[in-house]
């Protein structure tokens, strides 16, 4: 779909909100970053932080509008993958 290939390394973290629209948190080792594969952004990779995350006035991971499920998964994802961020 968005034309990326997975290393068997990568952590890939898949979601799928209410109305049934598929998402992918993908981290690879060492990076600094994750990316977030969203079928309302045509599969269009976006390089994403925890910084970038908020909740309040509405979900949001930089200019990505989120609903607050979508918001609270990808804090999941975060918090479950920070030590996959360190440098190698």
């Amino acid at each position: 779909m968005a034309g990326v290939e997975f290393a068997p390394n990568d952590i890939v973290k898949p979601f799928e909100n209410e109305v049934s629209e598929p998402m992918v948190f993908w981290q690879r080792r060492g990076e600094p970053f994750a990316v977030l594969l969203h079928h309302d952004l045509d599969w269009e990779p976006v390089r994403i932080q925890e910084r970038m995350l908020r909740f309040e006035p509405i979900p949001l991971v930089g200019n990505v509008i989120l609903d607050i499920a979508e918001a609270h998964w990808l804090m999941g994802c975060f918090k479950s993958t920070g030590w996959w961020r360190r440098p190698v």
